[in-house]
């Protein structure tokens, strides 16, 4: 690396030298920007300091005087050198103290992520809400124990709503009032035997036994399969009632009056009286009560 050179008496020819020493320190500059975009320890770079500080003062020795460099000088700093590189070589070759780019990606910021990650651990032991007592821990595992206990009775059991809906089913589909409970009005030009079943009130109707009345009415309507429907119809101002059926051949069967027994017993008394001759009306068939 370092030309010596011939060694004469004074003026020595120290040109070599000098041109050695130059080239030495320009690989010491290279060296130099090389280690700075390494990951080496501060023994290398305190190596490297000690080898500048070598070839600098080598330097000024050269062009201090007639003297130049002795072989002494140059020669302990070609031993320097060839021992850093030695050392320098080594140290590339040592895995151990280098990392990857994905390694060193991974532990940039790694410090931040620390101490971001204490910090949520300080809150989070700060914050009461999110922890129980010992109380409170015991009284949920009890309810824990409780629910388990409660899911295996009704396994044993095998009562599931369904079940009780398929045994008894206690709604009513089909409303035959209104949301109240009372009787839904049905208009005087609705026809009582195609009205839908339930229970009615109204007047007008021109199905009713007596055609014009305008008396208030009660009309209960149950229908059956096959066409079948029963209609009992009440006047509510002297509480009269018929009953009417359709059959199977949609043939209305006419209207029937229902009588009490006092209208029963009235009507006894007026037929004897009929007969003993004390009362001259004439009842037809055409009576309403008949």
């Amino acid at each position: 690396m370092i030309e010596l050179g011939s060694r004469r008496t004074p003026p020595y020819d120290d040109t070599g030298v000098k041109t050695s020493i130059s080239d030495l320190k320009d690989k010491m500059a290279k060296l130099q920007d090389t280690v700075d975009h390494m990951d080496v320890s501060d023994e290398i770079k305190n190596d490297i300091l000690t080898l500048q500080q070598k070839v600098q003062a080598l330097e000024d020795t050269a062009d201090g005087g007639s003297t130049g460099a002795t072989d002494q000088q140059i020669q302990s700093m070609k031993a320097d050198v060839d021992s850093f590189g030695r050392v320098l070589d080594a140290h590339v070759k040592d895995t151990t103290k280098h990392v990857s780019s994905e390694d060193r990606t991974k532990w940039d910021g790694m410090s931040d992520r620390v101490t971001t990650s204490e910090t949520n651990l300080k809150n989070h032991i700060a914050n009461a809400k999110p922890h129980v007592s010992d109380s409170e821990r015991l009284k949920w595992n009890q309810a824990a124990t409780d629910a388990t206990q409660l899911q295996k009775d009704l396994q044993t059991t095998n009562l599931s709503l369904q079940d009780v809906i398929g045994v008894q089913n206690f709604s009513q589909k089909y409303a035959l009032t209104d949301a109240e409970g009372m009787r839904k009005r049905l208009a005087s030009a609705d026809s009582i035997f195609t009205a839908p079943p339930g229970f009615y009130y109204g007047t007008g109707w021109n199905q009713l036994p007596l055609p014009g009345d305008a008396s208030w009415y009660y009309l209960d309507i149950l229908p059956a399969p096959n066409g079948l429907r029963k209609l009992v119809l009440t006047r509510s101002y002297d509480n009269t009632s018929w009953i009417g059926v359709i059959h199977t051949d949609n043939v209305f069967r006419g209207w029937r009056q229902l009588f009490t027994q006092n209208d029963f017993m009235a009507l006894t008394w007026y037929n004897l009286q009929l007969v003993n001759g004390e009362n001259a009306a004439v009842i037809t068939t055409q009576d309403t009560r008949c």
